[in-house]
């Protein structure tokens, strides 16, 4: 067995050190990715708290309207609920996902037996559907000023202004 001295390395300063936005555990899993209506004020606290809670940055918080979308139908569900993939490319819509960001968030794991008994006795989407009607919606679109900023967005599959 011998002792080596190691050889002369580079130490890195906390100026070439990898930075990360959020988060104090790094982790290379996919994301389970958010999309939340931007005219909702109540959709974009929610998604301002979610992002706030994801310490260990497993969760993509992103506006619908802004972001392209895997189709159609998807788009008009997510305008009207909470809508969620997953990285295997599940769907999730209301409850669901309100279900599956709390698997995700460890804050939020006390609630679990609460939500799964919700999920169970269909009581959380009753809920949420009662909530979803009575939000606000305040339009913030510029109508034909906007030219394609954004590329495909989900205005322009449903052909709103």
């Amino acid at each position: 067995m011998s002792f080596r001295r190691p050889s002369k390395q580079r130490k890195l300063s906390w100026r070439h050190a990898k930075r990360r936005k959020k988060g104090f555990l790094q982790l290379d899993v996919p994301k389970f990715t958010i999309y939340i209506d931007s005219w909702c004020p109540l959709c974009k606290r929610a998604g301002r708290f979610v992002g706030i809670l994801d310490f260990l940055d497993l969760v993509r918080v992103e506006d619908i309207r802004r972001s392209e979308v895997p189709s159609e139908e998807f788009c008009e569900k997510g305008l009207s609920s909470l809508a969620s993939i997953t990285p295997k490319g599940g769907h999730f819509f209301g409850f669901d996902t309100l279900l599956m960001i709390s698997l995700r968030l460890p804050l939020f794991w006390i609630l679990l037996p609460v939500m799964f008994l919700l999920k169970w006795t269909g009581a959380g989407s009753y809920l949420y559907n009662e909530l979803a009607v009575k939000r606000t919606i305040i339009p913030l679109h510029c109508g034909d000023s906007c030219g394609d900023s954004y590329g495909e967005t989900c205005n322009e599959a449903l052909d709103q202004p």
